[in-house]
């Protein structure tokens, strides 16, 4: 789905920007998809809101927002977020078997887009269970439910068939399981870069604060009508989410990898949400609401450097483009092979793949010269002696 909507876009003229628009526009879609979820299980106007707020600028969005490469993670979030907000118990006849048809539909769209999509039937079973608990499973869940698994199956079925993975774990085991639900937590609790933990350690402190302090709110017996169970939906949210990456969510330094986090963040979104919103009523606020707001601060301040991490990748990747297309002008190469290019500026991407495409596309191959090679060092590009 990415790749025709890469298509499309470039048919039409667009270019790197006009991609990184659609990363944009898309990510606010999601914004208000979070907290048009949190309304339908239940949360009111401060936990809709801080839900969404959570899930827009948490530092580990950057990555995929970013990195148009990403894309596929923010469509599949947008397509598994609709599906998700659609009120199957407001219409029957014709208007249900409708909504069912577009439930599935944006199934399909989201396994087309990301294989992790794979999580929706858990998803859709954990947004949903608590509203069958209290008004029973209706027919047109029951079918939209076994429509979704049986989607999935198939999905699977066919990336077996084909031989591609089903998964990124070599071999199960209880380690690799406690290596995900650890990753996770500490990814989605503390978003933050070993460089800014090793200036400012007291971070760990008022994250993990924050943590038990929402906790408490949540299981506090007059609490547990208002956010308890909205809280938990969440907190299952990201570990069902993240259970697809199972094998190869690993969290860097620099929160390079964090784009395995972005359906997560969602699930992360509604339980600060409902903590909020549980914490509202009790005295656990005058706690739990100046951590949240100190939290908040540090989290904006992380993600406006790692977002300066990203422009100064943009920068010096056109740097290095320009002085490639000039040493190869310089040399009167007919087409030329460049090695030893940085992979990463920090956490943000430069040239893992794609510099020969890039490279291609400003100074096409000439029939007229010779074949060059270049080396990269930290002074520039230089060819190696023969």
């Amino acid at each position: 789905m990415v790749l025709w909507l890469w298509r499309g876009v470039l048919m039409l003229g667009g270019a790197a920007a006009a991609l990184h628009a659609v990363s944009l526009l898309l990510h606010g879609i999601n914004t208000y998809l979070v907290a048009s979820l949190a309304t339908r299980l239940g949360l009111g106007v401060v936990g809709s809101t801080v839900s969404a707020t959570a899930f827009a600028l948490l530092p580990t969005q950057i990555e995929p927002v970013f990195w148009a490469a990403c894309m596929f993670d923010v469509l599949m979030t947008t397509c598994i977020l609709s599906l998700l907000t659609i009120d199957m118990n407001s219409g029957s006849g014709t208007r249900g078997v409708l909504k069912a048809a577009i439930a599935v539909a944006l199934a399909m769209l989201a396994l087309w887009t990301k294989e992790t999509a794979v999580v929706i039937p858990a998803l859709w079973i954990a947004a949903r269970y608590p509203e069958w608990r209290r008004s029973g499973w209706g027919r047109t869940e029951r079918v939209v439910t076994l429509a979704l698994a049986m989607a999935t199956l198939a999905y699977l079925a066919w990336r077996w068939s084909v031989h591609l993975p089903l998964s990124g774990a070599g071999h199960l085991s209880r380690y690799l399981l406690k290596e995900q639900l650890s990753r996770t937590v500490a990814g989605l609790a503390v978003p933050y870069t070993s460089s800014t933990l090793g200036r400012h350690p007291w971070i760990l402190l008022i994250a993990a604060g924050t943590v038990v302090a929402a906790a408490v709110a949540i299981v506090a017996p007059r609490n547990r009508a208002v956010g308890q169970t909205v809280s938990l939906q969440g907190v299952a949210w990201c570990f069902l989410a993240s259970l697809p990456t199972l094998g190869f969510l690993l969290i860097g330094a620099e929160l390079d990898g964090s784009r395995y986090l972005y359906l997560p963040t969602a699930g992360w979104g509604l339980f600060v949400g409902a903590t909020c919103e549980a914490a509202g009523r009790s005295r656990m606020r005058f706690v739990l609401v100046p951590l949240l707001v100190v939290s908040g601060i540090l989290a904006a301040g992380q993600r406006h450097l790692s977002a300066g991490q990203w422009l100064a990748a943009a920068s010096e990747r056109d740097r290095l483009l320009s002085e490639a297309v000039a040493i190869a002008s310089q040399r009167q190469c007919g087409s030329a092979e460049f090695r030893g290019l940085p992979s990463r500026l920090a956490g943000a991407q430069l040239f893992t793949n794609g510099f020969a495409e890039a490279f291609a596309s400003i100074r096409p191959p000439r029939g007229d010269g010779p074949v060059c090679h270049f080396e990269w060092a930290r002074q520039g590009f230089y060819e190696p002696a023969k």
